[in-house]
């Protein structure tokens, strides 16, 4: 890692040379500098998203009502010019709008949008923490998440915009690579020498990350109102020559912040930027971004976990948290008793009840708490979590019932004791005397 890390610092730009190389309104460098294998245009790709929060605005309808806007704005200005992008951070938001508006004119055109490639969903069900779920609600909601965008939208995503997430766990990338995910964003807490690099777990698996180094409100100052066209260049400039101090590659630029609507005049003001020839942007999703980016040799690696950096997280919710390991474990008993029961014709598989739990448990371990939403948000989220016991505990009982009703007495004047082991992993056939 020293190696490539060292590689890519001697071959970096100066910021003059960066500066002087601006030539047609596009940044060219070549392969032998250590950018891009290719030389491709060193552009800066302008990607314009909501960062789709659960429970912080409000309540969870009124931030999926606030999604909802948020998405027919998009289908609005997506079809008024063919430039628009846009970038739908969590499922969760695409499908109360879909569900919300079925039957509609709207549902076949953003369904449109998102087959083109225009409007691009995500392959994750909800923007969860990382490092207190167990890794099998991550799994479940990467997998809930891709089902979703494969079976209603016919489209595999290939990025995981981690939106405002305070850390991360080592073992995520090699998750977002056994789901099919080979691209993620960290929109906060990367590392603060890296734009992109590869994010490597302990078994080697490994993805593309862009490091939101600016924040993922970075781009909003371009649409500003406030400053002048030459302030933009100005603070444009100053952020590139920041940012080529360690990368020479394709630049990734937020557009949006919290529940943010897309703004009118967006094109244009890119449009504006362009014109002045000093700079090339250009509007994209992130997998327009990544597949430039993916191009890139002598691209660091970084392993290991970012800690939690909101102190909070733990401290202020201690009245949730205990509840997200018994609420998973029992719904993964019931799976799996469920399946035992179906195999052997003992009863049909749950799949709409354990689909439903599923989703509300991975929304009760969203990242947002003490916001607008406050005491409500928090009851939904543990109300969530004992559904899922709940429910789930009863599906899990009703399969062992199933299984002890036709255990076999060999012998009469008998009595058949069932006893179902908790413990993972031990089996034995041997009988046991009592």
């Amino acid at each position: 890692m020293r190696d490539k890390q060292t590689s890519v610092i001697r071959t970096r730009l100066s910021v003059k040379a960066a500066i002087s190389m601006l030539a047609g309104g596009t940044l060219y460098v070549s392969a032998g500098m250590g950018a891009l294998a290719q030389g491709p245009d060193n552009v800066i790709y302008l990607v314009p998203f909501s960062h789709l929060d659960l429970f912080w605005g409000g309540t969870r309808e009124e931030c999926l009502a606030r999604g909802n806007q948020i998405i027919a704005k998009a289908i609005q200005l997506a079809e008024r010019s063919p430039q628009f992008r846009f970038l739908l951070e969590d499922n969760v938001f695409v499908a109360n709008y879909m569900d919300s508006r079925a039957g509609s004119p709207e549902v076949a055109k953003l369904k449109s949008l998102v087959k083109a490639g225009r409007i691009e969903i995500a392959p994750k069900w909800a923007a969860i923490f990382q490092g207190l779920p167990d890794g099998e609600v991550h799994a479940r909601n990467l997998a809930i998440g891709k089902w979703y965008a494969r079976h209603v939208f016919g489209v595999e995503p290939q990025v995981a915009h981690l939106g405002d997430l305070p850390g991360y766990t080592l073992q995520f990338p090699q998750i977002l690579r056994l789901s099919g995910v080979p691209f993620a964003v960290m929109t906060r807490m990367g590392p603060m020498d890296k734009s992109l690099f590869n994010w490597v777990s302990p078994d080697g698996s490994k993805v593309l990350i862009w490091n939101a180094l600016k924040g993922y409100g970075w781009g909003t100052f371009l649409t500003s109102k406030t400053l002048t066209s030459a302030q933009k260049a100005d603070r444009l400039q100053r952020d590139l020559a920041d940012l080529r101090k360690h990368y020479v590659g394709p630049v990734f630029m937020n557009w949006g912040s919290d529940l943010f609507t897309p703004a009118d005049d967006l094109v244009g003001c890119v449009e504006e930027v362009n014109n002045a020839g000093l700079f090339r942007v250009t509007l994209a999703t992130p997998t327009e971004f990544f597949n430039a980016a993916k191009l890139a040799s002598n691209v660091p690696e970084a392993i290991g976990e970012i800690p939690e950096s909101w102190p909070n997280v733990v401290s202020s919710l201690a009245h949730m948290w205990p509840l997200a390991v018994p609420a998973t474990a029992t719904l993964l008993a019931a799976e799996r008793f469920a399946t035992i029961n179906y195999a052997l014709g003992y009863a049909q598989y749950p799949q709409a009840e354990l689909d439903l739990l599923w989703k509300k448990l991975v929304e009760s371990m969203d990242h947002n708490h003490n916001g607008q939403g406050g005491a409500l948000g928090d009851s939904r989220k543990i109300e969530y979590s004992q559904l899922a016991m709940m429910h789930g505990g009863e599906i899990l009982r009703e399969m062992l019932r199933n299984i002890a009703e036709r255990a076999q007495i060999p012998f009469t004047n008998a009595l058949a004791i069932v006893v179902f082991n908790p413990l993972a992993g031990y089996v034995t056939t041997s009988s046991a005397r009592m």
